[in-house]
């Protein structure tokens, strides 16, 4: 009940703006409405750093300047981005977001698959015993670069 809820929710929220759909014809201009969607939503401020991200990955990529009727699945794929596939599904899932809600508000009559990458994840971290023990093996040149990466977030490969 409480997603129902949500969905009238989300479509209230751009009814009760004076907003005009004729307006927001590109990505950007969708953007902008959905950041204020964003920061006046209930979500937690996790999600709206993760969205505000999304957004800021956007803005670098030829997409943000699309018209959102041109959108299709080959000019979404082809977005190229810094970092790796978790940078990229950042923008994907925000773009999705987006749009979603673009038609829900009756912005687009249908939206674009958007397909999101596979991303690695960390199979297992460094525990606290195993850092110690390794931190007292190494020589002091060595010591310094470990804590450095470990202090940062070294990932195992």
């Amino acid at each position: 009940m409480a997603k129902k809820t949500d969905n009238l929710a989300e479509a209230d929220w751009f009814e009760k703006r004076s907003l005009s759909k004729s307006q927001i014809r590109r990505v950007d201009h969708l953007a902008a409405v959905f950041a204020d969607f964003i920061d006046e939503g209930s979500n937690t401020a996790k999600t709206k750093q993760y969205y505000i991200n999304g957004l800021r990955l956007l803005k670098a990529h030829s997409v943000w300047s699309e018209r959102l009727i041109d959108l299709t699945n080959k000019s979404i794929g082809a977005t190229t981005l810094p970092g790796g596939p978790s940078n990229k599904n950042c923008a994907l899932k925000t773009l999705r977001r987006m749009l979603s809600l673009a038609r829900k508000w009756k912005i687009i009559k249908t939206q674009p698959e958007i397909k999101i990458l596979r991303e690695n994840m960390r199979s297992r971290q460094i525990t606290s015993a195993e850092e110690k023990a390794l931190l007292k093996r190494a020589s002091p040149d060595i010591r310094l670069i470990l804590e450095l990466l470990l202090d940062t977030g070294l990932r195992p490969i």
